[in-house]
This record gives C-alpha cells, structure tokens and sequence, in this order.
C-alpha cells in the first residue's frame, strides 16, 4: 500500500503491495440476497454452501450470484482445501471487520502492524499455505485477504539474501554474475530501488512471483505459454529468469538489457507497457511487437 493504513471495509480499496496497483470494490451483500445460500464447487466437484452475507465477501461470487441467480452453482478453480479455508476466512468477516494495516509495515509481527489476531493466526502457515490463500484471494477477488496474504508473504521475505531465497524456493541458480551486477547497478541508478541492497529487493519479488505461479500451476489455473514445439517459453526453476521478471516490474528500463526470451515474456511485457504507457513496446520481443 501506500504509506498510511489499507483496511478490508468501506467502499472500496486502492493499494499497492509486492509491485501491483489494485482496486477492488467491497460493498455490501445485496438486499435481494440475503438470507440465501450460495453454493461454491471446488475443482473436484465437492459442493461448499456458504450464507449470501459471507459469500459475497468475494466480488466474484457476488457478480456471479447477481448475474446467474442464487441457485446457481458459482465453480471455481481452487481446490477444495484452499477453498474451505477461504471460506473460512468469509464467514468470520461475515460479523468481525478486518484490522486496519499500517504500510510500509512497521514490524515483523502483523498484529503490532494493525492486523487483528484471528487474522494473524489465520496467515501463521507454511508458505505454500500462504501463496495458496493469496491465490483464493485473487481468484476470489476478496481484497482484505490478498492484503493479508501479501503483507504475510513481504514479512517472511524480509532481511533474507538472494541466496537464501532462491534456496528456500529450490531455484536453479543460473543468473550470470555480470547481469546480476548489471541489475543491482541499474537499478540503483534509476532511484527505484527502496532498499540499500537491490538484489535482495529483487529477490523478494523474484520468489514471489515464482511462489504464485507454482500455487496457480497446483491448482490448474496457470496459463502456460509455450514455442512452436511445445516447450515452455519460461522455465519455473530458473532464477534467471525469476530475478529479471522482478527487475522488470520494479523499473521497465531494464528491458532494454534483458535476455531475448525475457523480452519475449508475453505477461511481463503486458505490465511493463501499462507501467511505461506503451514506451516498454521499443523493448519487446519481434513476435509481441506485430
């Protein structure tokens, strides 16, 4: 978020974390709903009803509802583990509101950083855990929880190395020393990097990013771009990759020395033109500039 508070109540939300500007609207369960049970289907099938007034907590189910009617059954791509404990998540908001967060967050502990401690307790799990309730929260289109996921994701990352990271993650470290060199110095010259030390900035974001498509990928949700020959255009266990990607995001310039299949990264490119206002397309591999 942007310094000050980012709470899960009101009208709406705008704020930024892990390198992504969003607004989700949150307005309250429609009259015409209430009192009715609203059915979620996992991935498997299994048929979860949840009350209208917790349910529609998630601006997704809520359109849906309002779109094709209560006795619609509403699928969704989650698993049915994650999809329980995102209801979870619903049904308690459904009568306690979310703590509001302080950002840049001020510890290490997300209680004395404004979250309420059903909340806190609620996010204490592993990180795959993590990235898959902040998976929930993005298909889900639920702000407080991707809030709440994310702040979880930023304090776990906080004060590791590169290399520890990329161990963590079990990534293959194939980031030449000189583009590594390169990016910190480039970085650094731009003035977008807010840490003294922006290589670990850049790793932070780099496993973030690998932690959410690995969670989209387990639950069948990750759209894999692939060659002419059936091989995927980027490789999930390369670092090289990963540490670029984050680079990107955090300053489009650096596209201009990115590796060729960087540049041909369809999802990157796609960010980096809305955060330059077209002026990364110079950049961009020959096959996404036609």
């Amino acid at each position: 978020c942007r310094p000050g508070r980012c709470r899960a109540a009101g009208m709406g939300e705008l704020y930024e974390v892990l390198g992504a500007l969003r607004f989700s609207a949150l307005e309250a369960c429609p009259d015409s709903l209430r009192g009715s049970s609203i059915k979620l289907k996992s991935k498997e099938g299994d048929v979860i009803e949840v009350v209208a007034e917790a349910a529609c907590i998630s601006a997704m189910v809520r359109r849906a509802v309002l779109r094709d009617g209560v006795d619609a059954e509403v699928q969704l791509p989650l698993k049915k583990a994650t999809l329980m404990k995102a209801v979870d998540y619903m049904k308690h908001h459904k009568d306690h509101p979310a703590g509001e967060i302080f950002t840049p967050l001020p510890s290490d502990d997300l209680i004395e950083c404004g979250a309420t401690r059903w909340d806190a307790k609620f996010v204490d799990v592993d990180k795959t855990a993590v990235f898959d309730l902040n998976l929930a929260a993005s298909v889900l289109d639920i702000a407080g929880l991707f809030f709440l996921t994310s702040a979880k994701a930023a304090i776990m990352f906080k004060d590791k190395s590169a290399d520890k990271l990329r161990k963590d993650f079990n990534l293959v470290n194939d980031l030449p020393r000189s583009e590594e060199e390169a990016m910190d110095r480039e970085l650094k010259a731009s003035g977008k990097a807010h840490q003294d030390d922006a290589i670990a900035e850049i790793a932070a974001l780099a496993v973030t990013l690998q932690a959410s498509a690995a969670a989209a990928d387990k639950h069948g949700c990750l759209e894999t771009v692939r060659s002419e020959a059936g091989v995927p255009l980027i490789d999930p266990k390369s670092w090289r990759h990963a540490a670029w990607r984050a680079a990107v995001l955090l300053d489009w310039n650096l596209l201009a020395t990115a590796p060729q299949e960087v540049k041909n990264d369809r999802d990157l490119i796609h960010a980096a033109l809305m955060a330059s206002q077209g002026g990364a397309l110079q950049y961009a591999g020959s096959s996404l500039r036609t």
